[in-house]
């Protein structure tokens, strides 16, 4: 149960951390993937190995390293962007700002949809063999999401540069070739 709602939290964690990139605020999305580094490596050895709580102890630490980067992932995007030209609540949307950031948003978005969507249903039947079992299933996971890792920072590192080019493009065929 911690990991799937570790899961839950990641997805969310992602999606804001993928806008970060996209609104070209990669060093705001950098520091989301330090401060859970860092939580992972203090809370860990910390639950698991001094307070002896073993695989509880990596769930409940998976989980709160999950919704320390989600607090602050969210919060990074909230500040500067177009969200902050209103204050939440029942007024209407500011629906341009709601567009640029979909333009962004959405492609990506779907993206991770489906990405943790699958990992949450392979976890959950993992699960459901063993712990023995789901314990492989993530090391496994952490083991393919390093091998991915230079390829998606390419890809996610591009995107702010392309779009500034698209933008910047005087005729549609430069910027169509951009891509």
């Amino acid at each position: 149960q911690l990991m799937a709602l570790a899961l839950l939290a990641n997805a969310y964690q992602s999606c804001a951390t993928v806008l970060l990139i996209g609104l070209g605020r990669s060093k705001q999305a950098m520091a989301v993937g330090l401060v859970g580094t860092a939580s992972s490596v203090v809370l860990i050895p910390t639950l698991v190995l001094a307070l002896g709580l073993d695989i509880a102890g990596a769930g409940l630490a998976m989980l709160l390293t999950a919704l320390t980067t989600t607090a602050l992932a969210h919060v990074l995007l909230r500040r500067g962007t177009a969200l902050t030209t209103r204050s939440p609540g029942a007024w209407r949307p500011d629906w341009s700002g709601v567009w640029r950031i979909a333009r962004v948003g959405l492609p990506m978005g779907s993206t991770m949809l489906i990405k943790f969507g699958v990992l949450g249903l392979l976890a959950m039947a993992v699960a459901r063999i063993g712990t023995t079992e789901a314990a492989a299933h993530q090391v496994m996971v952490t083991l393919v999401t390093f091998v991915f890792l230079p390829a998606t920072a390419v890809g996610q590192a591009a995107v702010p540069f392309m779009a500034r080019a698209a933008r910047a493009a005087e005729s549609p065929g430069e910027s169509a070739s951009g891509f």
